[in-house]
């Protein structure tokens, strides 16, 4: 870090330096007076000073302007969007795999996107999707190589599709390819909740966290957290963890199963309700048996205390 900092300001220094002995060249060629010129130099003082603003100004509010449409393309937000605004993203990959089918990387977003969606039982999901993911699945195995990426990708996928061994171990191998890329550890710890070690997954998610904490999907990260402590029976901080995904994104309907089942299961019955009433303004038609389709765990426990405490809150069965 020390380095990264003494780099920039002698890149800096060289920078002003050059603006000084350039001048008399400028001032030929651009034919302006050494007053004019005093201002271009004033005005890149003020940016440079500046820098700090622009880079919040370009990271945060522009992450959070754009980051709905960036989720849906990823398949790690849903339910940020709404349907019609998901279908035309995975149209648009589809048209990129139509005219390059090698294009794999297309092929990983739109996989693990029909696969998120089925996974997470958002509303206008079917079979067909699931198939569609499976097909691009094994498109993209053979060519996944060192990329952490299309490792992590690959590693959800699998565990979404219970091949929970398989899994896990593209997903391990995706953080050992790349153990400071935030997607590759999120991933892993996603895996992990599934099919792993809770305290793993745990560690890896707050790492993603730590190393990258304005992440266009964070709130979804705090989310898997917040299922982790569920998983662990600590269920206030279930709660604690699902507030602050909800404060990133008010409409990724995982973070609600936390909050309803966290509260239910602290026999706080009057906010489990409220928030299930705000569950279901998002997806109307959810039950436990549409929500079973989708989630499992290869210790059904990881599971079952999300349904355990929906049932309570009084999420229909059928």
């Amino acid at each position: 870090m020390i380095s990264l900092i003494m780099l920039g300001s002698v890149i800096n220094y060289l920078t002003r330096s050059t603006l000084a002995v350039a001048a008399p060249t400028l001032l030929k060629e651009l034919h302006i007076s050494a007053q004019e010129y005093s201002w271009i130099i004033g005005a890149f003082q003020g940016a440079i000073m500046l820098q700090p603003i622009c880079g919040y100004v370009l990271d945060v509010p522009a992450e959070r302007i754009d980051v709905w449409r960036f989720d849906t393309a990823v398949g790690r937000a849903l339910g940020l969007t709404s349907a019609a605004t998901a279908n035309q993203v995975v149209e648009l990959l589809e048209q990129a795999l139509r005219l390059d089918p090698d294009f794999a990387a297309a092929a990983a977003l739109a996989g693990e996107e029909y696969l998120a969606r089925y996974f997470h039982q958002a509303p206008g999901t079917s079979l067909a999707e699931r198939d569609r993911a499976v097909e691009l699945l094994q498109r993209i195995l053979p060519v996944c190589g060192s990329d952490a990426k299309l490792l992590s990708t690959c590693g959800l996928m699998l565990c979404q599709l219970r091949d929970y061994d398989r899994g896990l171990e593209l997903a391990l191998r995706a953080v050992a390819e790349n153990p400071n890329d935030s997607v590759a550890l999120s991933g892993a710890g996603v895996v992990c909740l599934f099919a792993g070690d809770l305290k793993v997954a745990s560690d890896y998610q707050l790492r993603a966290l730590k190393l990258n904490p304005n992440e266009y999907f964070a709130h979804a990260q705090l989310t898997c957290v917040s299922h982790i402590r569920m998983a662990e029976k600590q269920f206030g901080e279930a709660i604690e963890w699902a507030l602050r995904s909800l404060s990133g994104s008010a409409y990724y309907t995982p973070t609600y199963w936390m909050l309803v089942a966290g509260h239910a299961h602290l026999k706080q019955l009057d906010e489990a309700r409220r928030h299930l009433d705000e569950l279901l303004k998002l997806d109307p038609d959810l039950t436990i048996s549409k929500l079973r389709l989708g989630q499992h765990a290869r210790d059904p426990w990881r599971v079952e205390v999300l349904f355990e405490g929906l049932r309570l809150a009084g999420l229909p069965e059928r």
